[in-house]
């Protein structure tokens, strides 16, 4: 597993632990959409050492808004018949080659053209906080 989907489960762990003392539901986020989900949590239930370590890293690492976040991920998902959790490491990475994607995207079934690749590649750009 990947430090993105490990980072996601950690804070995802905490926000359902805080909110109902035991996981009752699970699903896969970005980065930036877990950013949200703990800012909410600690406006409602105060600081937590363990959340704002977490949060300080989202805020580092989350490349774009949560509504731009669940943007790509469906038109990722919907374009290009990518898989949800796929989309998410795309919008979470927000990589700057096609050789970048195409490590991605290797666990996807079938093969994508140069032209699908480099049509993703603007697609993220597009939505990026960081560009260049």
């Amino acid at each position: 597993m990947n430090q993105w989907c490990d980072t996601f489960k950690i804070v995802n762990y905490f926000a359902i632990i805080i909110m109902s003392k035991r996981i009752s539901d699970y699903e896969d986020i970005t980065n930036a959409e877990a950013l949200e989900v703990l800012r909410n949590i600690l406006a409602t239930y105060g600081p937590s050492p363990k959340l704002e370590t977490s949060m300080e890293y989202l805020s580092k690492f989350s490349k774009t808004s949560s509504d731009n976040a669940k943007k790509l991920v469906k038109e990722l998902e919907e374009r290009f018949g990518l898989t949800k959790v796929t989309a998410i490491q795309l919008v979470n990475i927000m990589p700057q080659s096609i050789d970048e994607i195409k490590s991605i995207i290797s666990s996807e079934k079938g093969e994508f053209k140069n032209e699908e690749l480099e049509e993703i590649l603007n697609i993220l750009s597009k939505y990026s906080k960081v560009q260049g």
